[in-house]
Parts: C-alpha cells; sequence; structure tokens
C-alpha cells in the first residue's frame, strides 16, 4: 500500500518461525540522511509474533531481521563504494587530461622558443644582409655620380 508505505507479504514460509505459512507486514519510515525505520509484523495465523506469547520462536525471528539488516547494509556500503569509484574515476580521467594538456603547453613553448631562435638567427643575418646592401648602394651612388660627371663634362 504506498499511501500508508506498507508492505505485506501472503502466505510465507519462514520455516524458523512456522512450519505453517505466514503473513508479513512492513512498514519502513525514513528518519535521517540514508536511515530508516523498519518495523515487521508477523502474523502467524491468528496471533503476531511477540517475546511473550513466542518465546521460543522469537529469537529466530530477530536473527532473521539481524541477516536482512546486514544484507540491505552490505548492499548499501557496495553502492556507496561503486558511486565513490566512479567519481575516482572522474578525478582520474580529469588528471590524466591536465596532465595532456600540460605536455601540449611545453611543446608549444619549445616550439615557439625554436622560432625565437630561428628569428634570432634571421635578424643577424638581415643585419649583414644591409650592411652589404648598403655597400652596394655606397658604390652605385659611386657610379651614378661618375655618369653624372660625364654628362657634365658633355
Amino acid at each position: 500500500n504506498r499511501k500508508s508505505g506498507e508492505f505485506f507479504s501472503d502466505d510465507c514460509m519462514i520455516k524458523t518461525l512456522s512450519s505453517n505459512t505466514i503473513d508479513v507486514y512492513a512498514r519502513i519510515e525514513e528518519k535521517n540522511e540514508g536511515m530508516v525505520d523498519l518495523t515487521v509484523w508477523f502474523d502467524l495465523g491468528g496471533a503476531y509474533l511477540s517475546s511473550q506469547s513466542h518465546p521460543e520462536v522469537y529469537p529466530q525471528a530477530v536473527q532473521l531481521l539481524e541477516e536482512y539488516q546486514l544484507s540491505v547494509s552490505t548492499m548499501a556500503i557496495e553502492a556507496e563504494i561503486k558511486e565513490q569509484e566512479g567519481t575516482l574515476k572522474k578525478m582520474e580521467n580529469e588528471l590524466k587530461g591536465l596532465v595532456k594538456d600540460q605536455r601540449n603547453y611545453e611543446d608549444e613553448i619549445t616550439k615557439c622558443e625554436k622560432k625565437i631562435e630561428e628569428a634570432k638567427a634571421a635578424l643577424v643575418e638581415n643585419e649583414g644582409a644591409q650592411k652589404s646592401q648598403e655597400e652596394i648602394i655606397k658604390k652605385q651612388k659611386g657610379v651614378v655620380k661618375e655618369v653624372q660627371a660625364k654628362l657634365k663634362n658633355l
């Protein structure tokens, strides 16, 4: 019954509690973060199981519920482990990406440093070429003056 939050199992065979079929009722109430209260009633067929009325069977019911609690707790912790492992895997993948980015940045720096060295060498070569060109221009100016002097002398 979803409205009341109650669960019902009809004609259950739980041999540790009874040789006959029994009806089981349960209610789960959420308490705190991740914690719940489980209340269970065992209808043995005319009477509900209690420590006063059924002292010989009651410990088996307690043991059954303790085993159930252990099983549920184990599943919850296993689910938490799986979730935390997923988070860890995401973090590890993020770290791999960051390491890859670092390598790319280092490679880019190396390429840029090489280009800078090449540009510096080209700059030195260019300065030499400018001086050489200035000498050629200076000589050409002399040739132009000589040719202009020839024209004046005519």
